[in-house]
């Protein structure tokens, strides 16, 4: 089992890059009818409910949840909420917790609280992908997974059986979300659907925007609460998403998307015509995009709103907002701000530009300018961005997010199949992952082994960079964030990188252990680049084989988890998800409390032969690669989010064995030996060492697995033979006498 991808955000510093963990392909945003399963629950100190029964809130929600998705996706996500049938549970629908309304509830929780009720009820979860538990407390809560799916332990409907903290559990994949029944309101909508809608919207991979956001012990401001249902503002009638959000989500049009900038050679003066994404009819303009960077991962969003009955806006016109996806660290997110209109200063919801109101950025030249409004809802938008004399460079490198939890642009190359060789590539030769594994040295032996160490920097501004230093790091797993934690391996220095340009280089790396490795990228910040948040990247270094056995053999992984929170503890869940058919997991434990600034250790079993004591799966061959996934998660807010995992690629391999020979002649050496399973064209490592000195040689198997290297060294110390391993076949490696 090779696995890849792994660990772990808070081991090798920390993500808060919302994951779109398990079954992505089958679990879309995307869908008209997701099934949604509401399991009402009562506190043991609340008697009574707002709603008499769980089917009233299932009519309530199917009419006014669906009225709002409708109308925010264009009728391309809305939602089928059914309840316990009849027979199964209370009359009412409402099954009763044994815990009062005081203790702490969570989604990590529910398996606790809630899953092992419906359980014992026989509740049927066959075909639902989602899950909205509805407490009757009347104060106001909502939590959900951003864009998360979880294994919940269910009776039937199970996809899968697992081993959790030692108890064998079936489960189902689900998303998850929590609301109390809270109150109905004075507005259209009855407040907890609205709630509802907000906590869906976390499900569903919308982007959270709250007065002020707090990653860590860091505030971050975040100012946009009246123009999404996704701020704060929940006892109101919901506005739609954010143009960015819909955009991102797939709810707008094809086509509907225009980008302006960067300016390149040219300054930029042009006209738009904008439509209100509130009504979506086809062939028109919904989103305006000013980025700052030809990357496109910051910049201004300008969209066209309009006052309705049924929506938050206060003030229609055009609106003009920041965002900065450029920066994965500890105390970074996806940040997004509407900017406030200066004829209005600190009213947020009056935001909105009005005919012959205009935006401008003195910094950068930039204006946006609300021209007219030809026709309700439509506003003619002119955008200016004058070239500036001096043209900032932005040298910058992609930090790694979920999924894959990976960057594109770090990747090893190991001399064990050759520099410039690869064991993971894409469709078109380039490296995929971490490229290779790195080839472990053994100093005391005379096997000192280079890897080199590849990063790729981007210059994503508008003028040349100039004298770019990027600085290479290692550390074992369990590293922080503080470089102090991490080893330097070497500096590459780029004299002069174009602007819309990418540069190469690599350090040589030794490495001398076997244990999970992390290793990083960073730019050194230069005064006069256009954004330093995205000067940093990191990447796992981990990787096994496993062969056949019988079942297919297990692989066991301790893992450490870093809180994020050095003033708070944090509970932390792992979840484990995207598992091929019949293939089980073990968490031991799945969840824990980590106190603050601390860690605890985690262990991950994964099983490609399924739950012990059972059946194999059929289907699997030596060859076939899984991709679960492991993401460790937490509470943030409202949400429980992701604050670190690993994309496991998961590759069945035939064992292979290695043997050689040697024999010496004055000052020549001659090795000889096989390769098993016999496959011809198969690259063969094989390494002399001599004193200090150390040769090597690669060879190629014939039909029969031999291969054979001459030296024209004599007497050796040491000869070894390695083999990195094929798409179906395990490596190996010995030593030859």
């Amino acid at each position: 089992m090779k696995i890849r991808r792994m660990w772990m955000s808070a081991l090798c510093g920390l993500s808060f890059s919302h994951a779109s963990t398990a079954w992505a392909a089958e679990r879309s945003h995307i869908g008209t009818g997701q099934k949604v399963m509401v399991v009402c629950v009562k506190f043991s100190d609340i008697p009574t409910t707002r709603l008499p029964t769980c089917a009233s809130w299932v009519a309530l929600l199917n009419g006014q949840v669906n009225q709002f998705y409708n109308a925010a996706t264009g009728g391309r996500t809305n939602f089928q909420f059914q309840g316990p049938p009849t027979g199964i549970g209370p009359n009412s629908g409402w099954f009763q917790m044994s815990i009062p309304s005081s203790t702490a509830f969570f989604l990590d929780g529910l398996g606790q609280h809630v899953m092992p009720i419906v359980t014992a009820a026989n509740l049927d979860f066959t075909g639902f992908d989602r899950m909205l538990i509805i407490t009757n407390n009347t104060s106001f809560f909502g939590q959900a997974g951003q864009a998360a799916f979880s294994d919940w332990q269910v009776a039937y409907g199970g996809e899968r059986t697992i081993n959790d903290s030692g108890t064998i559990k079936s489960v189902r994949t689900m998303s998850g979300a929590i609301v109390h029944e809270w109150q109905q309101g004075q507005v259209q909508y009855d407040l907890a659907a609205v709630n509802v809608i907000h906590e869906l919207g976390h499900n569903l991979g919308s982007r959270n925007h709250y007065g002020n956001l707090y990653i860590g012990d860091t505030g971050e401001q975040s100012v946009i609460d009246y123009w999404t249902v996704m701020g704060a503002n929940v006892n109101i009638n919901p506005a739609h998403f954010t143009a960015f959000d819909k955009h991102s989500r797939g709810w707008l049009p094809p086509n509907s998307l225009v980008s302006l900038g960067p300016p390149i050679g040219a300054s930029i003066d042009n006209t738009i015509t904008l439509r209100s994404h509130e009504t979506q009819p086809g062939g028109s303009t919904y989103y305006l995009r000013i980025p700052f960077t030809s990357d496109g991962l910051s910049g201004y969003a300008v969209e066209a709103r309009r006052a309705g009955s049924e929506d938050n806006v206060q003030e229609p016109g055009v609106v003009v907002s920041a965002y900065d996806e450029s920066g994965v660290g500890p105390n970074d997110t996806a940040r997004y701000r509407v900017q406030q209109d200066t004829t209005s200063p600190g009213f947020v919801q009056q935001s909105a530009l009005e005919v012959g109101d205009q935006f401008v950025d003195a910094q950068r030249n930039i204006s946006v300018k609300n021209v007219a409004n030809p026709v309700p809802g439509q506003y003619t938008v002119r955008v200016q961005w004058t070239l500036p004399a001096n043209q900032r460079p932005d040298p910058a490198i992609l930090a790694w997010g979920a999924p894959p939890w990976e960057t594109p642009d770090i990747w090893i190359d190991s001399e064990r199949n050759g520099y410039g060789t690869f064991k993971n590539i894409d469709a078109l030769g380039n490296p995929t992952g971490n490229g290779d594994e790195p080839w472990v040295s053994f100093p005391s032996e005379g096997l000192n082994r280079y890897n080199r160490l590849y990063a790729r920097v981007s210059n994503r501004g508008l003028g040349p960079a100039t004298n770019v230093e990027v600085k290479m790091y290692s550390a074992l797993a369990g590293a922080g964030a503080d470089l102090g934690q991490w080893n330097l391996v070497g500096t590459i220095l780029h004299p002069s990188i174009a602007a819309g340009m990418s540069a190469v280089g690599y350090v040589n790396w030794q490495v001398t252990g076997t244990e999970h490795l992390c290793v990083r990228a960073v730019i050194t910040t230069h005064p006069d680049e256009l954004v330093a948040t995205n000067n940093n990247a990191q990447e796992n270094v981990w990787a096994f084989d496993t062969t056949r056995g019988s079942p297919w053999k297990a692989v066991t992984q301790n893992i450490t988890v870093r809180s994020p929170y050095m003033q708070s503890s944090a509970t932390v869940r792992l979840v484990v998800s995207n598992l091929p058919s019949g293939w089980s997991y073990d968490l031991l434990p799945s969840s824990q409390i980590i106190p603050p600034g601390g860690s605890k250790n985690y262990r991950v079993v994964i099983r490609p032969g399924g739950i012990v004591g059972g059946p194999e799966p059929p289907g699997y061959d030596p060859g076939y690669l899984g991709k679960p996934r492991v993401v460790a998660v937490t509470r943030f807010g409202d949400m429980e989010i992701p604050i670190g995992g690993g994309e496991i690629w998961t590759r069945l391999v035939t064992a292979t064995s290695i043997a050689c020979s040697l024999s010496t002649t004055g000052s020549s050496t001659l090795v000889a030996g096989t390769l098993l399973p016999a496959r011809a064209g198969q690259k063969v490592a094989v390494e002399l060492v001599k004193g200090p000195a150390r040769y090597l040689v690669h060879s190629l198997t014939a039909a029969n697995g031999s291969y054979s290297a001459t030296f024209d060294v004599g007497s050796p110390t040491r000869v070894e033979s390695s083999y990195d391993g094929k798409l179906d076949l395990g490596a190996s490696s010995t030593k030859c006498n």
